[in-house]
């Protein structure tokens, strides 16, 4: 029973296996003529065919007809991965001034596609001088060559020898850390290192032969962009500066937009440019970066490229420029002096405000200062009422053809500015009805004046109580008044119309808010009190986008006007 479970178990692992195999295409193995980029040879590598195309996956090996290139390495999803490594072994090759014969080693990884991590390379290069088309001219400048030969001198009809080697470091396919270059021993050599991003950064020494003079260049960089160049004559001592940026350089990145593309610097528009500086090049520098830049040439590369199959370039170079830009500068003098305008119409405005604020404090306090003694208004207003009801009745009921007549009770007038605002008869009384009748329809149209101070209208409530009895015939009718407070009352709602648009007038360019205005009202000459004794309106306003509340606080006679600007 359990060899049968045992049984069922892989036979469903070999499924599973087997399902996957499938499902990726079924992997071959490829023998036979295969090409690189500079050589014919044969290849054996592993690969599944996928929609009609070929994918390499697995190990990968390529010699070259003459057995003196061989390359090994891997591909995963037909892209290099892991560990590679290029062989070459006493391989001729020639250009237009000389013959090379060449044998090299270089190893390092890909990562998908991608250079990752350290790559060495060491290589002997032994010369000789090719005389198809070989001029005395060309002769005659190869000093610029003498570089390559540390300082020895040059046999144009012998051969030599030049080795290199360098280390370089890679992430996500850019170089990344240390590096280094050297020729002959390192009697001439490069050192330096890239940032994170890839980019030439801190202090970069090259140290080169001008014929049988060693010189040394020190440049400094700042994520990839020169400042400065200094030349070394090490058979004197001597060192010149002959290249000093840093100024603009440093200036740069310290104002670098945060779409760290560009920088503003005194109004002036800078960006980042691809091209190196040519005026400050060198030759031996860019031998050196050139082995794994991107490079197919069999003299000068580091081979990384023999097989381009499942190799990404390097997007970038790792030098750039810093360039100013004339036409992005002249639109931000002009945004500036745009702005700078801007600054002093706020300047003004800022100063208006200041004033209109100023007179608004100025308005508050003589407001804080003004009485306004609306009990002599109203009791005017009320003698003037009380003396035309007086005569209006006692011709009414002395032009009366009915006996006896009598009217007594009470009349009570509701009135603000605008004048009479209601009339309460509830109490009035008369032993004749249609009498009764007349007397309120004419009582009703009677009018006060409007209560008017210092050329403010002011919105005054007012309610007057007139107590009296009329009686026919007796000729000393009068309307009898009480003289305590009860029957002359008022209170201010709000500020009226003139008032009104002052404040806000005063307060539509001012800042968002709360604001209170307090002017005194003595009410029938009383002294004011500390108790709140009615919080009578409220009301909001749209002044242009801000809205604009007012509640009144009647504290005893005096009254608190409370904006809020929202």
């Amino acid at each position: 029973m359990k060899r049968k479970n045992i049984l069922k178990i892989k036979t469903l692992i070999l499924i599973s296996v087997l399902s996957i195999s499938l499902s990726f295409g079924q992997t071959s193995n490829y023998t036979g003529g295969f090409n690189s980029k500079n050589f014919q040879g044969n290849a054996i590598y592993k690969y599944y065919e996928k929609s009609d195309a070929r994918t390499f996956d697995g190990t990968f090996s390529f010699t070259s007809t003459d057995k003196t290139v061989s390359i090994t390495g891997s591909y995963s999803n037909d892209l290099k991965n892991g560990a590679w490594k290029f062989n070459l072994t006493n391989v001729s090759t020639t250009d237009l001034l000389m013959d090379y014969k060449i044998t090299a080693t270089s190893t390092g990884s890909f990562l998908n596609g991608n250079l990752d991590g350290e790559w060495k390379l060491t290589r002997t290069k032994t010369i000789s001088f090719s005389k198809n088309g070989f001029s005395q001219y060309f002769q005659s400048n190869l000093n610029t060559l003498s570089y390559m030969f540390s300082g020895e001198t040059v046999d144009y009809n012998k051969t030599a020898t030049i080795t290199e080697k360098s280390t370089a470091n890679f992430l996500e396919n850019h170089f990344s850390g240390k590096f280094s270059y050297s020729l002959n021993n390192n009697k001439s050599n490069v050192t330096g290192q890239f940032n994170e991003q890839g980019y030439f950064n801190d202090t970069w020494t090259i140290n080169y032969y001008e014929g049988e003079i060693l010189k040394s260049q020190i440049r400094t960089y700042m994520n990839g962009v020169l400042l400065t160049v200094k030349n070394k004559d090490n058979s004197t001592g001597d060192i010149e500066t002959i290249y000093d940026n840093t100024e603009i350089v440093t200036g740069f990145f310290a104002n670098l937009d945060t779409s760290g593309t560009y920088a503003i610097i005194d109004s002036k528009y800078y960006t980042f440019g691809t091209d190196k500086l040519s005026d400050y090049t060198l030759k031996l520098l860019d031998d050196a970066i050139n082995v794994w830049y991107n490079n197919n040439s069999i003299v000068k590369s580091a081979y990384i490229f023999e097989i381009e199959r499942g190799s990404n370039e390097m997007l970038f170079y790792p030098e750039r420029t810093v360039i100013y830009n004339y036409e992005k500068s002249e639109q931000i003098k002009k945004e500036l002096k745009l702005a700078e305008e801007k600054k002093k119409q706020e300047e003004l405005e800022r100063i208006k405000k200041d004033k209109e604020k100023a007179e608004l404090l100025a308005f508050l306090a003589k407001r804080k200062t003004t009485n306004y003694n609306l009990y002599e208004s109203n009791l005017s207003d009320y003698n003037s009422l009380k003396n035309k009801i007086e005569n209006y009745l006692i011709s009414e009921i002395k032009s009366s053809d009915i006996k006896n007549l009598t009217i007594s009770g009470e009349i009570k007038y509701f009135s603000d500015t605008l004048g009479i605002k209601s009339v309460d008869f509830s109490n009035l009384k008369s032993n004749n009805d249609e009498f009764l009748i007349n007397v309120k329809t004419d009582l009703e149209k009677y009018e006060i004046n409007s209560v008017i101070e210092k050329s403010y209208k002011l919105n005054t409530y007012a309610a007057y109580t007139l107590d009296f009895v009329c009686l026919k015939g007796k000729s000393d009718f009068k309307i009898k008044t009480k003289q305590d407070n009860n029957y002359l009352t008022y209170i201010t709602e709000k500020p009226e119309e003139l008032i009104d648009s002052e404040i806000q007038k005063k307060y539509l360019s001012q800042t968002e808010g709360k604001y209170q205005i307090s002017y005194t009202i003595l009410q029938n000459n009383s002294k004011t009190t500390s108790e709140i004794s009615t919080i009578s309106y409220k009301e909001n306003k749209h002044i242009g986008r801000k809205i604009i509340y007012y509640s009144v606080v009647v504290i005893g006679g005096a009254i608190y006007l409370v904006l809020e600007l929202l």
